[in-house]
């Protein structure tokens, strides 16, 4: 075998093999490999390639496009309040939006625009909690928020100052003497020394409900609201309270209550407002008797007198004297007692035979006290007492005797 090298010329012109490991100085780790040819061709493509498709991409918009994917798309996104004055903040924004009400039998609502993802909805309402929704808005779903926010313990209270502002004015409230003759039409146990019987009514409201009663409309449920865009549909609890006093005496002989109650709820409602100038509520109205789920608003409500309150008060005792037969309580027919121009009283008869004849079975009802009027009402009524024949007599010449006291 001859010699790889020639003597005198030293290794300095000589290549070593592929894959051979040189060593160069005199370190033993200074190790260097030879590249493979695929390598260096690779090397030398790849950045032109990678230039040539920045520049394509470039002039296409494909960039814009990644990064509008990685914010996310604008899509609407609605929400629905049941409280006009509120005030809707999108995430951390600065500013809130308002709420707009094209209808008075419509939702307020606010449309925005949302990037595809989650975000937070706050809103916020005086005399109401605030309310936090965490939402995700998509490109193919339907982007909207139902917000039902909760009074605030000051705006409950608020809320009820405003409702009986209502109810304890005329005709609401109201106080009429009586002969004393007439004690047996009030629910008195025995005939008082006085000559006079004073008899004072009144409606309040104990409690509210923001829900209750509903009707279907569209595809929501909510309380009706008559007085007009910019205002809610509260419903209240109410009773009639009655009291009856002995001439000119400051304690009441009895003091009684009896709930409102309208045909499947105990609540009446009212429209009510928030402004500068505080709350303010409207007249009441109720559900019809026969008001079923689908009855349209304007057939499900009527407005609401103290006639009216005053009635639905009168059914609601006559189904609690009724027991197991209190169906019939929606089924008889009513009418007012008036004594000295004021409405005083409900008379209820199972026909409509007026004044009811003494084979009907009817019932007086005033001071919030039910009587039996017809002898025929005590088949339904047993234990209740039957009025007089000197006061029902009275009743058939159209009231009770009035008579006025001097204090």
């Amino acid at each position: 075998m001859s010699d790889l090298f020639v003597e005198g010329q030293g290794t300095q012109g000589a290549l070593p093999p592929d894959d051979e490991v040189v060593f160069e100085g005199t370190e033993p780790f200074a190790v260097r490999r030879r590249r493979s040819p695929l390598l260096r061709t690779a090397l030398i493509v790849l950045p032109i390639v990678l230039a040539v498709t920045i520049i394509f991409a470039s002039q296409s918009g494909g960039p814009a496009a990644l990064l509008a994917a990685a914010r996310g798309q604008p899509v609407a996104f609605t929400v629905l309040s049941d409280v006009p004055w509120a005030r809707l903040r999108v995430d951390d924004a600065p500013q809130s939006l308002a709420f707009r009400q094209d209808s008075d039998h419509l939702y307020p609502v606010a449309v925005i625009q949302l990037t595809t993802g989650s975000h937070t909805l706050t809103i916020t309402a005086d005399g109401f909690m605030p309310l936090t929704a965490h939402v995700v808005a998509g490109a193919n779903v339907m982007n909207q928020l139902v917000a039902h926010p909760h009074l605030s313990a000051e705006g409950k209270q608020a809320a009820l100052d405003a409702i009986n502002r209502v109810l304890q004015d005329s005709p609401y409230a109201q106080a009429i003497q009586l002969d004393a003759a007439a004690w047996p039409a009030l629910g008195l146990q025995a005939r008082p020394a006085a000559t006079t019987l004073t008899s004072e009514q009144h409606f309040e409201a104990t409690g509210l409900d923001l829900h209750q009663p509903t009707y279907f409309q569209s595809s929501y449920l909510r309380p009706i609201t008559p007085a007009g865009p910019g205002t809610m549909g509260v419903a209240a609890i109410v009773v009639e309270v009655a009291s009856v006093y002995s001439e000119c005496a400051q304690s009441p002989l009895v003091l009684r209550s009896v709930p409102v109650i309208s045909a499947r709820s105990t609540e009446v409602i009212f429209s009510l407002a928030r402004d500068a100038h505080g709350w303010h509520a409207f007249a009441p109205y109720a559900l019809t008797p026969g008001t079923g789920f689908y009855t349209p608003p304007d057939l499900a409500t009527l407005g609401s007198t103290d006639d009216t309150l005053r009635t639905l008060a009168a059914r609601t005792a006559l189904a609690a004297a009724l027991g197991d037969k209190s169906a019939l309580a929606a089924a008889v027919s009513t009418r007012s007692l008036s004594i000295a121009g004021t409405e005083a009283g409900i008379i209820l008869s199972l026909d409509s035979t007026t004044p009811p004849s003494g084979k009907d079975a009817a019932w007086l009802f005033t001071a919030d006290a039910l009587s039996a009027l017809t002898p025929a009402a005590l088949r339904y009524t047993p234990g209740m007492a039957l009025l007089p024949a000197a006061v029902r007599a009275q009743l058939a010449r159209g009231g009770l005797p009035t008579a006025t006291a001097e204090c």
